[in-house]
């Protein structure tokens, strides 16, 4: 399915020869922050409209909040679903949300050949405006009996004057949950690739490494994984990675860059720490 809230999370790294080895490092952690913030609004963005497409039951406060209205234009598929956050909805994650997702729907996207597309209507997160469109198509089962929805995306984020855009393609392998209409239990591995613009034109190409490991009831974030930053400097190409560790809930995430350095970067303000 195309989203789990997970993801909250992101990275990457480098860019050009300045004199400083300072300034080096400052615009190091710029980039990485670009690819932190573009990554976590993309994944949350995405949240509310996995568990819409599908025909359980659920109660829809606990998902998109007390303030937030579900409604749908038919009692059967196909059908489009719209998610109101009005002028300013604070979600079960503490995220304030405004606005509208659109969600057309063929079919419960546990079946195959399932397709869900995804819009927006003057919709926020926090201060950031979420513009473009995700495309979800279950593609049948993995090798181990799974459902695997590929999703592609073409989103921008836009706070401040300043705008990061996305494009990925990924595939979330549903490893559990898939045959309940309970979120509890629901879990999903995330692979795939994609390019984040950032606010002053940086390039950045990620990888997905080690499968991203997120489980949206458990943890506000991605459990465990790692993607590959990549962008193209003056002279070289450089990069690094971020990994989100072996399985901890927490807010933390550990950034490699191409020299070796290690930070840790604070998921709930999208930045590095230390």
């Amino acid at each position: 399915m195309n989203l789990l809230r997970i993801g909250k999370v992101t990275g990457a790294v480098a860019l050009m020869t300045v004199v400083s080895c300072q300034k080096n490092e400052e615009l190091d952690t710029e980039i990485m922050e670009d690819e932190v913030f573009s990554q976590r609004t993309s994944e949350e963005s995405a949240m509310e409209e996995l568990y819409t497409s599908t025909d359980c039951s659920y109660e829809w406060t606990e998902i998109v909040g007390p303030c937030a209205t579900v409604t749908a234009s038919s009692t059967e598929f196909p059908k489009t679903i719209t998610i109101d956050f009005g002028e300013g909805c604070v979600g079960p994650y503490g995220k304030t949300k405004k606005g509208k997702i659109l969600i057309d729907v063929s079919d419960d996207i546990r079946n195959e050949g399932a397709t869900r597309v995804i819009t927006f209507d003057n919709f926020y997160i926090e201060e950031a405006k979420i513009e473009g469109t995700r495309t979800a198509t279950n593609i049948g089962e993995s090798t181990s009996g799974y459902p695997v929805i590929s999703v592609v995306g073409d989103l921008s984020a836009t706070k401040g004057g300043n705008t990061w855009s996305r494009t990925f393609e990924r595939e979330r392998e549903w490893i559990a949950g898939s045959e309940t209409c309970e979120r509890s239990d629901d879990e999903f591995l995330i692979t795939g690739e994609g390019t984040t613009v950032g606010k002053k034109g940086h390039v950045i190409e990620h990888t997905i490494l080690t499968p991203l490991h997120v489980a949206p009831a458990m943890c506000n974030y991605i459990m465990s994984g790692s993607v590959e930053i990549t962008h193209e400097g003056k002279y070289k190409k450089r990069g690094g990675t971020i990994d989100w560790g072996a399985g901890d809930c927490d807010n933390i995430a550990t950034l490699t860059t191409y020299k070796g350095e290690v930070h840790e970067i604070d998921l709930d303000t999208k930045k590095i720490i230390k």
